[in-house]
């Protein structure tokens, strides 16, 4: 369906964010997937090569429970809404591609460094803060534009 856009143009609503093979289990769980004692210590290899949903899935939950966390005392950063698991389980997967030896709690900490009114330097004290880059920038598979030169 055509949304209205600036100058008379109407433009195709985009949908959903497309998610690569990784992060498609992020809303199923897998009943025979036993995660380490922390889920953040899940590891960004076995986010990436598991066939297995459970990591994901896991990450994912454990991500939105540290993001509502973090929203308590970062009045600046707003709660996870409809849509943001496929938003965090997509930045956790692009995030464990690009830095195998990561994990999840990595993962977790960039994203939300990366939140708008979140500082970065909240993340292990660095001042000045990160450079984080958007979790929907040109890099990252919510884009769709990954490999493509511009």
């Amino acid at each position: 369906m055509p949304l209205a856009g600036g100058g008379g143009l109407d433009i195709e609503d985009p949908g959903p964010p497309v998610l690569d093979a990784a992060a498609q289990g992020y809303a199923t769980p897998d009943p025979a997937y036993t995660p380490p004692g922390s889920p953040g210590a899940i590891g960004c290899t076995t986010i990436v090569n598991s066939v297995s949903t459970g990591p994901i899935y896991t990450a994912t939950r454990w991500g939105l429970s540290e993001w509502e966390d973090f929203t308590r005392t970062n009045d600046q950063v707003s709660l996870p809404g409809p849509g943001d698991d496929a938003l965090i389980a997509g930045y956790i997967v692009d995030f464990c591609q690009g830095t195998p030896v990561g994990d999840v709690r990595d993962a977790v900490n960039v994203f939300l460094s990366a939140r708008p009114g979140s500082n970065a330097s909240q993340f292990g004290g660095v001042d000045p803060p990160l450079d984080v880059p958007a979790a929907d920038g040109p890099d990252s598979i919510l884009t769709g534009e990954i490999g493509t030169e511009t």
